[in-house]
């Protein structure tokens, strides 16, 4: 597992580090660390120390702007003793934390390792939980640690003698007119994927029935000389891409697929989930990635391809400045917006989920559609693209077979909540368990609202024929929960409620989450363990609350 780890000691400039499987270059001016991949603008490999050093030399703290990569670079000058340390544009796939105590400043990518080293005292952050709760991340620079920081979308972090301070930062992009970009889209995004690979003969991918991972499946069947891998997970119930996926790799009969299910003994791993996340993200679909990352890793892979934030990226809003709330409300925090704020979910949710999550297992993932190459090429149709990212499935219909094709499921994504759970008895028990803790009834306000909106929702999009009478036997379904899974899929009303119904657990799952990140991180019972990937506990074991340890 990578990890990156230092302390600064802000009297004297000093700075010890204990870094992990992390690339390190060091002489008599300068120490780099580099976590990820990165290499100097227009090179198609990996740079090396010296050509950073060269890159620094020449533009100091402008040097994002000739950097591609996802990555965390942390660079210390000897000269100046001034600590700098950047990430590409997404805040790449791990995430820097850091805390000041006194004299020091302590970061890592890894919150377990800077809590053992600093011994910070520990408290949940009760102003970022609500955002937690509503978005699944926390935007800016705080944490649900109090006093443990990250480096904010667009900034670096500063170190020297005199202070401790974030400044904004820039990443140039090529500027591509509309017809240069259509012109060069094929190529860019084929380096692109071909940049990803490493040196061995084979090639593992994760595969869906989506359109991003099989235009890179396409676009690397271009390569004979490699035997490629993929891996796929579907549920055991509700949404499953699976069938679709089996059926798409009968065109490619010599690519080999590994397959699994997230059932009702998944939901068992939430510790282990929340344990290898260390509370930078949750959303639904980390169940997946844990499944795909656990077999991913019992297949021996250490180098991985994913189509990670493609709709992000082929959004025409990606390179909007991001917005932040002047003064966020703990009872109303600000919902960020899928479609209208795509480098926010890009860096702090789908990229997080995922680079997290594998690293946790000691595997390398790479990102061709993050290639800043390709962002270019993407920024040049963005009017195009949209917010439905139009153009490329067009060039998708292109390039991919007609049988293919018939089985693109338009709307993939994670295996449902519903899948977790084994009958409706133990929904409602686990329901019930969320509902006696001390979490929701703080925040039970806040849950309703969201709620709420899911209802909202329904109203606002209800076909012009639905009824009042079929509205209000939708609200009474809605009111007792009541119904089997099976019917709720049948009917247009139906679909709506079970949507409903899924969000519910959505948000009741997010809230134990955050249970187990303090019963974990916060409460100090666990510190012996810190030193492990995974843990192995089960939810028994966890509790909610103590009055249902008693229960």
């Amino acid at each position: 597992m990578k990890t990156i780890f230092g302390v600064y000691e802000i009297t004297d400039g000093v700075l010890l580090t204990g870094n992990e499987n992390v690339y390190s270059y060091d002489d008599d001016d300068i120490t780099i660390n580099i976590c990820g991949y990165l290499c100097c603008r227009k090179e198609n490999k990996s740079s090396d120390g010296m050509s950073v050093k060269r890159l620094f030399n020449d533009h100091d703290r402008r040097i994002t702007e000739y950097l591609n990569g996802v990555y965390i670079l942390v660079i210390y000058d000897k000269k100046t003793k001034n600590l700098h340390i950047y990430h590409d544009q997404n805040t790449s796939a791990l995430t820097l934390y850091y805390t000041i105590l006194e004299t020091k400043v302590f970061y890592s990518t890894s919150i377990k390792k800077l809590l053992k080293e600093s011994g910070i005292k520990r408290s949940l952050n009760n102003e970022t939980v609500s955002d937690f709760i509503v978005n699944g991340f926390i935007n800016g620079s705080q944490t649900l640690i109090y006093n443990v920081f990250k480096i904010k979308i667009n900034h670096a972090l500063h170190a020297s003698q005199k202070k401790v301070e974030q400044t904004e930062v820039q990443y140039e992009l090529e500027q591509l007119s509309e017809n240069q970009a259509i012109d060069n889209w094929s190529l860019v995004l084929d380096n692109a994927i071909n940049s990803c690979l490493d040196d061995q003969n084979e090639i593992n991918m994760a595969l869906s029935a989506g359109y991003d991972s099989n235009c890179i499946l396409h676009s690397l069947k271009k390569n004979k000389e490699k035997k490629i891998h993929t891996f796929s997970v579907g549920g055991s119930t509700g949404k499953s891409e699976l069938v679709n996926v089996k059926k798409i790799l009968q065109s490619y009969p010599d690519v080999t697929l590994q397959e699994t299910v997230t059932d009702n003994t998944t939901l068992q791993s939430l510790p282990d989930i929340v344990w290898r996340l260390e509370g930078t993200v949750y959303e639904y679909g980390v169940f997946l990635q844990y499944t795909l990352a656990n077999m991913v890793n019992q297949a021996k892979v250490k180098h991985f391809i994913c189509g990670e934030c493609a709709d992000q990226v082929m959004n025409i809003h990606y390179n909007d400045k991001v917005f932040m709330p002047v003064n966020p409300q703990p009872d109303n925090p600000h919902k960020y917006s899928f479609k209208e704020e795509p480098l926010v979910f890009a860096s702090l949710l789908i990229l997080k989920k995922n680079g997290i999550m594998f690293n946790s297992f000691d595997i390398e993932t790479r990102y061709p559609f993050l290639d800043k190459r390709f962002v270019a090429v993407a920024n040049g149709v963005k009017n195009l693209n949209g917010t439905s990212k139009e153009f490329h499935k067009n060039k998708c219909r292109e390039i991919l077979s007609k049988e293919i094709m018939e089985n693109i499921e338009k709307a993939g994504g994670a295996t449902d909540c519903y899948s977790l759970f084994a009958d409706r008895s133990a929904i409602k028990k686990y329901t019930k368990l969320i509902e006696r803790s001390e979490l929701y009834k703080h925040h039970q306000k806040l849950i309703s609202a969201i709620l709420l909106r899911r209802i909202r929702d329904f109203i606002s999009s209800s076909d012009p024929g639905t009824s009042a009478k079929q509205k209000r036997t939708f609200f009474r379904f809605i009111k007792k929960i009541t119904g089997s899974i099976s019917a709720l899929r049948k009917h247009s009303l139906n679909r709506v409620a079970y949507s409903f119904l899924e969000t519910r657990l959505r948000v009741y799952i997010n809230l134990h989450y955050i249970m187990l990140f303090e019963k974990l991180f916060i409460s100090g019972e666990y510190d012996e363990k810190f030193g492990d990937a995974g843990i192995d506990i089960s939810l028994p074991d966890i509790m909610v609350n103590k009055a249902e340890a008693d229960h």
